[in-house]
């Protein structure tokens, strides 16, 4: 039995191998599934570290990116001038891509340590890593999450340390990794309120005090980012504009995202459920559409489901994907209700925030969410299924498919 075991763990690391290949491969090939990584690349990576930087860093930090209209953190982007400096663009996006294989590693460190009976099952589950259109194009093109993620990924890992051991070293190393991974991508450092939320139950008020002192220090450069260059940048509107707006395109998202976790694990409770709450749902429904009835705005974004109704001139009904969204979600976070509705509060607002939505905002996170932050049996339950995890990597292989196919439509 143990040889037939070492056999498939063989035949997966193979399999990413040969995934890790496609990434190389995609580099040299020009690969852009999700449709804007490349646009990206050649407007942040080019066009921007050629003009921005012409009079070098400490200009643009202090002259030229104030007075622009990019709402990211400036800190990425140093970094990529010096990368392009001591390398080239080719070379810069190859180490970028390798030190993306940190998500994957510590994803699956942090599952292991969640369950260490479910070893072989969980070494599938990162490959969704490889094959998402979005976290492609992420890693193909070099964007700034690949960065956010691996501090992210690793802050999680000694997250569940710290739960598991209650060692408070490991909470530092979370909160730090953390605190970087928003000098990178400043929407992350919201999830620092789930964090606080477990600690707060662990640690005596002095401990809480001087965890919340180091990381008010740690924070300076988040705060004035906030202060000094997002609030002051013409293109923002007020945050609680774009939260509002981008709710419809959220929870359609979060539809696309659940449906495996619906219709593959979980559909015969999902029809029970519906008929035991059909008054709250119908409710819902009315609410959704009153509510969450007003079209995006803007010419790109908004999320898949969005981008095919416009192709349809459908845009109207974004609302009913909207409210399945809601269904969805509610249904796989029913247990332990309150608690996990905070946690979405935070996946809402580290996702809506920004002036515009993409789908690549939900397809780098939610995995994450559903299964570290999330207090839910639904979700546990699917990501210890191995008929489920086998299905789910086909269902994202289609939704790759998917993606490439309509780039050529």
């Amino acid at each position: 039995m143990k040889h037939i075991l070492n056999n498939k763990i063989y035949y997966i690391y193979i399999f990413y191998f040969l995934f890790y290949l496609s990434l190389i491969a995609g580099i040299f090939y020009g690969e852009n599934p999700s449709g804007g990584g490349k646009k990206d690349y050649l407007l942040l990576h080019v066009h921007l570290i050629e003009t921005g930087f012409k009079n070098g860093v400490i200009h643009y930090l202090f002259h030229f990116f104030p007075n622009g209209t990019l709402n990211h953190s400036p800190i990425y982007y140093i970094i990529i001038y010096f990368l392009q400096n001591l390398f080239n663009n080719e070379i810069s996006r190859l180490i970028l891509l390798h030190l993306f294989l940190i998500v994957p590693f510590y994803f699956y460190k942090s599952l292991v340590l969640e369950n260490k009976n479910n070893k072989f099952l969980y070494l599938l589950i990162p490959i969704v890593f490889f094959i998402s259109p979005n976290l492609r194009s992420v890693v193909l093109w070099s964007g700034r999450e690949i960065l956010s993620l691996s501090f992210l990924c690793i802050s999680i890992f000694y997250f569940l340390n710290f739960k598991k051991s209650r060692k408070i070293n490991y909470i530092y190393y979370s909160f730090l990794l953390l605190v970087l991974g928003s000098y990178i991508s400043p929407e992350i450092g919201i999830i620092s309120l789930i964090y606080l939320y477990h600690v707060f139950k662990f640690l005596n008020l002095r401990q809480f005090f001087i965890l919340i002192f180091n990381l008010i220090i740690l924070s300076i450069p988040f705060f004035y980012y906030i202060i000094f260059y997002y609030s002051e940048n013409e293109f923002n509107n007020p945050i609680f504009f774009n939260l509002y707006k981008n709710l419809s395109t959220f929870f359609s998202a979060i539809f696309l995202v659940t449906i495996p976790f619906i219709i593959f694990k979980n559909f015969k409770n999902y029809l029970l459920f519906i008929k035991t709450n059909k008054y709250l749902i119908i409710l819902i429904l009315i609410l959704t559409y009153y509510f969450l009835n007003s079209p995006y705005q803007y010419d790109f974004g908004g999320g898949v489901v969005l981008r095919l109704l416009i192709e349809f001139n459908l845009e109207g009904i974004i609302f009913f994907f909207s409210f399945l969204g809601i269904l969805n979600i509610t249904y796989l976070i029913k247990e332990k209700l309150y608690y996990n509705l905070f946690i979405l509060f935070i996946f809402v607002l580290q996702t809506c925030l920004n002036l515009h939505f993409f789908q690549k905002y939900i397809d780098i996170s939610y995995l994450f969410y559903f299964v570290f932050l999330f207090d839910s049996k639904p979700l546990k339950e699917c990501f210890n299924n191995n008929n489920f995890v086998i299905l789910f990597i086909v269902f994202n292989c289609l939704y790759y498919t998917g993606s490439v196919l309509y780039r050529f439509i």
